[in-house]
């Protein structure tokens, strides 16, 4: 998987790693892991059942992962600022690598999914395919798309239908924030990061697709969307 990551050059030590402020600093995995309540994303499976009702399967999960900052305990923060892409069908998980991180006790991570309005400009990411295919038509407002979730469902007639969950735009921006404690070392860290399918169609508002199953255009789904995103995430 081909992934935009902005990188901060390391300095080896045969002591430790220092970052140009002389902290010392850590390597920081973000593994990834998609699941459906507590049961891992299978694809092409009619396994899935969200708050309104509807049977679905998942055939495509992507989205971008931005403007991560931890929170420490001492109350300083750490920003980076990197654009990571996310295909939920790369082998099933997805590390994002922190390099250079201050070693030290958090009690917090803060990050979006999606573009900043800086960062979602037509053509400012990489001309690679995974970035070219996420890409928001000029005449809606150009840009990329923060996220496509696709699949299959069952309507209330009893059909098979399609749907599409496509967020772009600045009102489809979702805020995460986690607290969690958590320490960072001088060797690599581990953080288990999981994302529950099922928490995009419930919490504050109940999302029916029998209601709406393809929501790009529709700014107000959207919105409904994002706002229920806000606790799709959690540190495991």
């Amino acid at each position: 998987m081909k992934r935009l990551i902005y990188l901060i050059p390391v300095l080896l030590l045969f002591t430790s790693c220092l970052n140009d402020k002389g902290e010392v600093c850590t390597n920081l995995d973000i593994v990834i892991n998609h699941k459906v309540g507590g049961d891992a994303l299978q694809y092409n499976m009619y396994n899935y059942t969200n708050a309104a009702g509807n049977l679905y399967e998942v055939t495509a999960l992507r989205y971008y992962l931005t403007n991560f900052v931890f929170h420490n305990s001492d109350g300083s923060q750490y920003a980076n600022n990197g654009i990571y892409y996310v295909d939920a069908n790369d082998a099933g998980t997805t590390t994002i690598k922190i390099t250079e991180m201050p070693a030290g006790n958090y009690n917090g991570i803060s990050f979006k999914l999606g573009l900043t309005p800086a960062q979602n400009i037509t053509n400012s990411l990489p001309n690679i395919t995974v970035n070219n295919n996420m890409a928001w038509p000029d005449q809606m407002g150009g840009g990329y798309h923060f996220m496509k979730f696709e699949g299959h469902f069952t309507s209330g007639s009893g059909q098979a239908d399609g749907f599409a969950i496509h967020l772009g735009t600045d009102v489809a921006l979702v805020n995460i924030h986690l607290d969690q404690l958590f320490e960072t070392k001088e060797q690599t860290t581990t953080l288990n990061l999981s994302m529950n399918l099922n928490e995009w169609f419930t919490n504050p508002t109940t999302f029916d697709l029998d209601s709406l199953s393809y929501t790009m255009g529709n700014p107000s789904g959207m919105a409904l969307v994002a706002a229920n995103g806000a606790d799709v995430f959690t540190i495991e």
